[in-house]
């Protein structure tokens, strides 16, 4: 058994033999190290709740808690005002989407998601150093190297154990670093800014940064790197409420003069007159302050005297290692973790010469010092102490720090001394040194870095698309008005404005409520609450009264109540007993999970709206295998939502997350897609951008409906279809991948069938054509010779493989169906049940729109409204008007290119859109915009096709793709308003009264 075991060890191993297999397996095992240090660091807190007094963390991090929940509560703008943190704006990003996420999963991992960015920011870090070192020296020292940083003993305790934030900037260091010495000038100078925003300390790289842009690449190139720094700096801070940017940023970097200490428990030249003593204290003239910045810069003026005397890249990186080494050691005010990046400049500076044994005893040293420091530091902290004066420690690690520290001066001194070999550089055997010499690589050769582009646009996406998306509470208990229940008194205690009277109807039963005001002997009827098969709905009864009591008759109710709550001047009032007619305690479940009504209830983030009464019922009625309430499409839809809601429990947020996912996942996909279409990464980032910043991919994801899914899988559909397209002979196997896509779109809605038939009639084309390698050598007058070869004998297979899976998928999606009770011929009933409902659907709507309009979004689907006092919300769902209509000349030019010149990329864009749309011109139900949802896909490849068009052919292309996609992003941003449902000013609102009217159509 044991050698079994072993062996199936070896051969998933076996797999990861090449270079980037090895390095994400050593980011993962130190990822699983340090995910364990973090939960266990932290297990104390798993077991209670982090907002109990109770609570507790290491020091620092009952800081960053706060900040956390702050940030997630109150958002970017208010943060400031919200609470006192000395941290820099960039900070608050990951504070809110690492709040966000806590949030999502439940106050009890607040602890361990607290350890989460800081630790995903160091592997990229590790991730940085090994590409960086990959191709200068060989894989086993890069891994090597890779693998000395990423366990590094002193980074895991500052972040896992410590829960530290020093990662973060020590990242955007590094990654400025690189790109200035990659002649990526304005890049360095945007990540240097990332920098800056989120810890002062990287100040220590601007020397070195900046002399290698006036060296390198100019004035020119440096006033275009200032000018992108101060652009990043403006946009980073833009959310922020500001009067003044530079006061608002003066205010942000005042925490340094909050601790004017010489030293602050780092073991530097200033720890030898203790800690924690003032720096302001005069002496010889001057306070120990002055003393100190004076000291350091007359250190770095001369390490970048030595770099000016021999320039070389390897000597840059070794002297931001010294420049950050003497800030640590010559500065007062140091904390002891300032010492954190040092780590990474010097593994990132290891193939600088032969003197490999030097650099790791230094490594290790520091490695050992800086641990030791941490470690009695955090000790001592905690147990609310101070370290003694005159303890031996200092006289132990100030030495061992101040050796290392000459060590690497010396090391450096004598670097620059040394002969340079004919070409200019040191001659180590094996190691190219040439970094700078280098030409940029082309597009199509620059490795990773427009997968991480686009792993980033996902992570924007995703993070912007949980940001407001809905509670993750929602009340579960059911109030069933039986008999002697029919009337319900709430007893506020004393008598108090109430505004408002919500009350959750849970179910798809019936509700005929009256709610009165008054007293016990003196009743005064307000409104009624009439409604039915409305599941998971907020209803409302405008009070506005000054009362104590409250009653509700349930008259002919049969619907389940989940909770009612009183609201007035903006809050929740609480209740403090429940009585029936009689004075008797009844009805206890209407306000049992009074915490769980934490927002105002009529809010889209606490209830269903729009065609979600009809598939979150339905997803829930899967789960308890029980006849499906919504039974005119496939489940398939359904049971993903249900998959939602078992993971994150009955509410908004568990019943929507999942098409979050979905939508975050086509990024990835467009991207592959377009770029295989294209051959060229560049064309998948434009398709993957614009994807991103279309209103209906955001709106529909944030809607549990089955559009989303849809979408999805007819992307993934065309996108295998394409692979076996344009390479039949090889491609088979991808014509029954797509099949299986297909499946499962048509088990979400029958709508998919369009898009095969717009396959298969790319299929007849493809075959018309009759490829050259099939014409070869098959000329035989015989056509079933012709047609019977080996290739169409594989696709003939794969078809009907396909095809038969593709049915089986269709028949497997209603297992919850039959376990509800019901065979194959109901299940056959149903379909035709499906079919009548469709073909029938002769209502009419008010946001119907004809299937000609979709692309000119002349009527928009107006979802939602909410009204809170001043602010008002909608939510609209139509698309990004830069991508839309633009969409529709770039279509009709494609129809000339497809025409004209028979170009295969244009036939296939046009069948396959054409097949999913004009379909819809001989159906005669009411239909929606949303009906055009899996047209955008072509819709922005046909663009792509002619961006890169306009970016091969006009030197000024570029320029104009770029502003192009800054277009959509603008108009992202202007109307997110329409598109989210985040309440705003009636001022605002004034502001886009057009857009308003455009969605509403008059409506309102």
């Amino acid at each position: 058994m044991r050698t079994e075991v072993f062996e199936a060890i070896r051969r998933q191993l076996s797999g990861l033999r090449g270079p980037a297999g090895l390095v994400f397996l050593i980011l993962g095992i130190s990822l699983i190290v340090r995910l364990l240090l973090a939960y266990f660091g932290s297990y104390h807190a798993f077991t209670t709740n982090p907002l109990d007094e109770s609570w507790s963390l290491h020091i620092d991090e009952g800081s960053f808690s706060a900040w956390f929940i702050t940030a997630a509560e109150r958002g970017l703008s208010a943060f400031y005002d919200s609470t006192w943190s000395d941290y820099p704006p960039f900070n608050i990003y990951i504070f809110w989407v690492f709040g966000k996420l806590a949030q999502a999963i439940g106050p009890d991992s607040l602890p361990f998601i607290l350890k989460l960015p800081q630790t995903l920011f160091d592997l990229a870090t590790a991730f940085l150093i090994f590409g960086f070192l990959r191709p200068r020296v060989s894989l086993k020292v890069a891994l090597g190297l890779t693998a000395l940083y990423a366990f590094n003993p002193a980074t895991i305790f500052d972040l896992s154990v410590w829960g530290q934030m020093d990662s973060v900037y020590t990242f955007f260091m590094v990654a400025s670093l690189i790109s200035v010495l990659r002649s990526r000038h304005e890049l360095s100078g945007g990540l240097f800014a990332l920098a800056i925003l989120t810890k002062p300390q990287s100040v220590v790289l601007l020397p070195v940064l900046a002399y290698v842009m006036l060296r390198n690449g100019g004035w020119q190139r440096a006033v275009s790197s200032g000018a992108v720094f101060g652009a990043v700096v403006f946009l980073v801070i833009l959310p922020f409420d500001w009067d003044n940017p530079v006061s608002f940023l003066i205010d942000r970097y005042s925490g340094y003069s909050l601790y004017q200490f010489n030293s602050i428990n780092a073991y530097n030249f200033w720890a030898l007159l203790s800690f924690w003593k003032p720096d302001t204290v005069p002496h010889m003239g001057l306070t120990y302050q002055v003393w100190g910045i004076m000291a350091f810069l007359a250190f770095a003026a001369a390490i970048m005297w030595q770099l000016h005397r021999k320039y070389e890249p390897k000597a840059a990186i070794f002297a931001v290692f010294l420049l950050m080494f003497g800030f640590f050691m010559l500065m007062t005010r140091m904390h002891e973790r300032y010492l954190f990046p040092a780590f990474a400049l010097l593994v990132l500076a290891w193939p600088s010469g032969s003197s490999w044994r030097l650099k790791l005893l230094i490594f290790a040293g520091l490695t050992a010092t800086s641990l030791a420091n941490l470690a009695y530091v955090l000790s001592v902290l905690n147990a609310d102490r101070f370290i003694p004066e005159g303890h031996w420690s200092i006289y132990v690690l100030v030495p061992a720090n101040a050796l290392l520290f000459i060590l690497s001066l010396w090391h450096f001194f004598r670097m620059q001394r040394r002969e340079p070999s004919a070409t200019g550089a040191v001659a180590v055997p094996g190691v190219p040194d040439d970094i700078e010499e280098r030409p940029p690589p082309k597009w199509k050769d620059r490795g990773q870095w427009p997968a991480y582009t686009v792993a980033l646009l996902a992570i924007v996406y995703f993070s912007v698309s949980v940001w407001n998306l809905g509670d993750i509470r929602s009340p579960t208990s059911g109030f069933a008005p039986l008999e002697g229940r029919k009337i319900i008194n709430l007893d506020i205690g004393s008598e108090t404005r109430v505004d408002k009277v919500f009350m959750l109807l849970q179910d798809r039963g019936s509700a005929d409520i009256d709610v009165y005001w008054g007293s016990p002997d003196n009743w005064t009827l307000q409104g009624s609450i009439k409604e039915s098969d409305r599941p998971h709905q907020w209803k409302e009864v405008n009070l506005g009264q000054d009362t104590r009591y409250v009653r509700l008759d349930f008259k002919t109710s049969t619907a389940h109540i989940g909770e009612v709550a009183l609201w007035g001047n903006d809050r929740r009032i609480a209740i403090e007993r429940v009585t029936n007619a009689d004075g008797q305690d009844a009805g206890a479940e209407l306000v049992d999970e009074q915490e769980m009504v934490d927002s105002n209830p009529m809010s889209h983030k606490s209830r269903t709206y729009f065609d979600e009464i009809y598939f979150v019922q339905a997803a829930e009625d899967h789960l308890r295998l029980e006849d499906p309430s919504e039974r005119t499409h496939p489940p398939m839809s359904k049971l993903i939502i249900g998959a939602g809601i078992s993971t994150f429990g009955h509410n908004p947020f568990g019943w929507r997350i999942m098409g979050v996912i979905f939508a975050t996942l086509m990024i990835p996909l467009i991207y592959m897609f377009a770029s295989r279409m294209f051959a060229s990464p560049r064309a998948g980032l434009i398709a993957a951008f614009l994807l991103t910043f279309d209103f209906m991919h955001f709106v529909q994801a944030r809607l549990a409906t089955g559009e989303t899914f849809i979408l999805f899988f007819v992307m993934a559909m065309f996108y295998f279809f394409y692979r076996y397209w344009e390479d039949p002979s090889r491609g088979s196997r991808f014509l029954f991948v797509s099949l299986e896509f297909f499946g499962l779109g048509v088990a979400t809605k029958w709508v998919v069938m369009w898009g095969l038939a717009g396959m298969m009639l790319l299929l007849i084309l493809r075959k018309l054509r009759r490829p050259e390698a099939e014409e070869a050598g098959r000329r035989s007058p015989a056509i079933l010779l012709r047609i019977w070869n080996p290739v169409h004998r594989n696709e003939v297979i794969a078809l009907a493989a396909g095809g038969a899976v593709a049915v089986a998928i269709y028949l497997l999606s209603y297992i919850p169906y039959y376990l509800a009770g019901h065979g194959l011929g109901d299940f056959w009933d149903l379909q035709w049940f499906a079919f009548d409902f469709h073909a029938g659907l002769e209502q009419s709507h008010p946001y119907s729109s004809e299937w000609w309009s979709w692309p000119l979004m002349l009527t928009p689907l107006y979802m939602y409204l909410g009204s809170f006092g001043d602010t008002t919300a909608y939510i609209a769902s139509m698309g990004n008007p830069a991508l839309w209509w633009v969409g529709i000349p770039a279509m009709i030019a494609l129809l000339w290119v497809a025409a004209r010149h028979r170009n295969r990329t244009a036939i296939f864009i046009l069948v396959a859109f054409l097949a999913q749309w004009l379909i819809f011109a001989s159906i005669g139900r009411v239909l929606f915009i949303y009906h055009f949802y899996p047209n955008v896909l072509f819709m922005i490849l046909a663009i792509v096709f002619w961006a890169e068009w306009l970016w091969k052919r006009y030197r000024w292309g570029w320029g104009a793709v770029a502003g192009y996609l800054a277009v959509n992003v603008a108009s992202f941003v202007f109307l997110f308003p329409v598109i989210s449902g985040y309440p705003m000013s009636q001022g605002y609102w004034d502001s886009l009264r057009w857009v308003v009217d455009w969605v509403t159509r008059g409506w309102l």
